[in-house]
């Protein structure tokens, strides 16, 4: 009596419906999941991309301290931009996602550096903080905080010897949020800002203060 109350059950209309739905939110999860791996990768490629882009470029135009390198349209220093950047405008190159990346060759047995990055962060009075920091070749270089009363205060990277040494300085600037002025009704730039680039001062770190 028992098995033929089983079967009976597993016959129930409403038992098949439950297990339709167990079968379609499993499915559903596997997509989502295999289209959120998709489009990672894809950014992935397209960050990595652009960043051998950039050190194609930097390794046929090493740069030696002191020097400036600029991000406007016609700059040759935007050719060193990596991923995650809008394309340059007049002033410079905003980034348009949390991890923006530059690329900067100088010679190796180079002096210690210092990077000074004059830049401005896209806060605004709903949004009037941003934190800010710097990896050299993926070692932590600094960081450091924005808000309504100094967002374009440079900042300063010091680069080690060792670092300096390798020859090739991947630059890569994270930022804690982007934001867009449409988005939050301050301005009619639809577009994920997180800090506009203007230039990148190289300088030797032992002479200055």
């Amino acid at each position: 009596m028992d098995t033929a109350q089983h079967h009976r059950n597993l016959a129930d209309p409403a038992w098949r419906r439950w297990l339709l739905l167990a079968a379609l939110v499993l499915i559903g999860i596997g997509y989502a999941t295999a289209f959120a791996l998709f489009v990672t990768r894809s950014q992935d490629f397209i960050v990595a991309r652009y960043n051998q882009r950039a050190l194609d470029f930097s390794r046929a135009h090493i740069v030696s301290a002191p020097a400036k390198l600029s991000f406007g349209p016609d700059e040759p220093g935007s050719m060193r931009l990596g991923g995650g950047w809008h394309a340059p405008e007049s002033g410079g190159a905003w980034s348009q996602t949390r991890n923006a990346f530059v690329v900067i060759v100088v010679p190796r047995e180079h002096v210690p550096l210092l990077l000074r990055v004059n830049a401005t962060a896209a806060v605004l009075e709903q949004r009037p903080r941003m934190k800010i920091k710097a990896f050299i070749n993926g070692v932590p270089a600094g960081k450091w905080v924005r808000d309504t009363t100094n967002p374009s205060t440079p900042f300063d990277v010091r680069v080690p010897a060792s670092l300096a040494n390798t020859g090739q300085l991947e630059i890569r600037l994270r930022v804690d949020h982007t934001v867009s002025q449409f988005r939050l009704r301050a301005g009619p730039d639809s577009r994920d800002l997180g800090v506009m680039l203007h230039s990148i001062e190289l300088l030797d770190a032992n002479a200055s203060p």
